[in-house]
């Protein structure tokens, strides 16, 4: 459909305000909060940083969990044990947190901060997204894709729950996305490499498996523009450098210790399953809709090889999805759904953009495969964001029994249809039938588990 120049900026500028809205909404009102799970030790860095100007959190020994497994002692000095980048990233958040007279080493206090920072990231990732799709198909259009695609994945049911260290680093690689997008179909004669180089080298500092963005992102580089390629990997390494002077400096070692966390092990087969299939896990379980814009991917590959852009979302998924293959934690601990590729999605998002492109330019009717989509991801809106972040039920999947392979991959107990009289079922199972009554209050979603003798 054609519009005028007004008319689309108008329905641009109506679909991205609803979006943001949207976005805003869902994240500050999930019921479902991770902050004091991995996310935990992020706010307190920050405020670290800014109190002490330091990473160390000696300080505040006294008044931190130091039973919880993200903060790490090495030697005599004590760290959270993710990267980085996230606590940086949230420098600004936290003074004006600290300025407000927020207690930012209780669990309140970094709850509240973790909200406000994420109800601001989120908004701003379906933005960008909503406006690469904008590049390549009519507004309408992107709306519905990116709509369908944030609420109905784990960008909603992951990134609204914590300030996750994927939160900043989907923030980033999306901006990256834009700069090469705007490329891609020639709104920016060059990607802006040197700034393109630093938003790469901080998305690392975020997580490390920006990495294998970073090599999706120079395998597109070098099919389009080589000096692009060269200017945007001298940034990259300088950035990387500074990173590793920092991190030597701070930690006594090249990179941050979470960087060289062992996840090798266990059967491949089994993971490759897990991550794309497994009942309470796997990506098109948790977003069916990705498996219709693959059919519709691989029926239209002739013409998507037209798009040099096309390599970077092809080459990138294959990487992540190969990567957590290869690990023995390839569920990724106490989550909802596939956390673990979270930081890969956009990559399916713009396939979905290039494919609606395609089929406007072919005259292809889209009102059948519109429809189907639409279906496929209103049940994945009521997978991730309703189950996902309003129903704790799922929450407490996680640790009844603790999730592990088995659990992950047992089709009796998907995660996603987990309600009261489930749990007691799994948890019964579990612990074994003649041992203990488990009494189940729905209203506030908490289950009561007695001994026989003490009843």
């Amino acid at each position: 459909m054609l519009y005028s120049t007004d008319k689309k900026h108008a329905l641009i500028f109506a679909y991205a305000v609803i979006g943001c809205l949207l976005v805003f909404v869902v994240t500050s009102k999930a019921r479902i909060r991770d902050s004091v799970s991995d996310p935990y030790g992020s706010i307190i860095t920050a405020h670290a940083i800014l109190k002490h100007h330091t990473m160390k959190l000696n300080a505040f020994e006294s008044e931190i969990k130091m039973s919880h497994h993200g903060i790490v002692k090495l030697g005599e000095n004590i760290y959270d044990e993710y990267p980085p980048g996230t606590a940086f990233m949230s420098l600004p958040a936290v003074y004006i947190a600290d300025l407000l007279g927020r207690d930012l080493l209780s669990t309140g206090g970094i709850t509240k901060t973790q909200v406000n920072i994420i109800s601001i990231v989120n908004p701003a990732i379906f933005l960008i997204i909503f406006l690469i799709g904008t590049f390549y198909v009519p507004p309408t259009e992107s709306f519905i894709v990116t709509a369908v695609s944030f609420f109905g994945s784990s960008l909603s049911s992951s990134l609204s729950t914590a300030l996750w260290n994927l939160n900043f680093e989907v923030l980033l690689i999306t901006f990256c996305l834009l700069l090469l997008a705007a490329h891609d179909r020639g709104r920016l004669s060059s990607p802006k490499p040197y700034l393109l180089g630093v938003l790469l080298a901080l998305a690392f500092a975020c997580r490390p498996t920006a990495a294998l963005f970073i090599l999706a992102c120079f395998l597109y580089l070098y099919l389009t523009d080589i000096r692009a390629l060269l200017k945007t990997a001298a940034a990259s390494f300088a950035g990387l450098v500074v990173f590793m002077a920092f991190s030597l400096y701070t930690y006594g070692m090249i990179l941050p210790p979470y960087y060289f966390t062992k996840a090798s092990g266990g059967s491949i087969p089994t993971a490759f399953y897990g991550v794309l299939l497994s009942p309470s896990r796997g990506l098109l379980i948790f977003s069916p809709f990705i498996a219709l814009v693959l059919i519709y991917a691989f029926a239209l590959r002739k013409q998507l090889k037209g798009f040099k852009i096309f390599w970077l979302v092809l080459s990138w998924p294959v990487l992540h999805i190969a990567l957590v293959s290869n690990t023995s934690f390839w569920w990724g601990g106490n989550c909802f759904g596939s956390r673990l590729l979270t930081d890969s999605l956009p990559a399916y998002i713009l396939l979905t953009f290039l494919i609606l492109r395609v089929m406007n330019e072919k005259g292809m009717d889209l009102k059948k495969p519109l429809t189907v989509f639409l279906a496929a991801g209103a049940l994945a809106i009521w997978i991730n964001t309703y189950q996902g972040l309003f129903n704790k039920w799922t929450a407490h999947w996680n640790g009844n029994p603790y999730v592990n392979e088995e659990h992950a991959l047992d089709w009796r107990y998907p995660q996603f249809l987990m309600n009261g009289q489930r749990l007691k079922e799994r948890v019964l199972e579990h612990l074994g039938r003649d041992k203990y009554w488990i009494y189940v209050d729905e209203d506030n979603h908490t289950l009561s588990i007695v001994p026989y003798q003490k009843r």
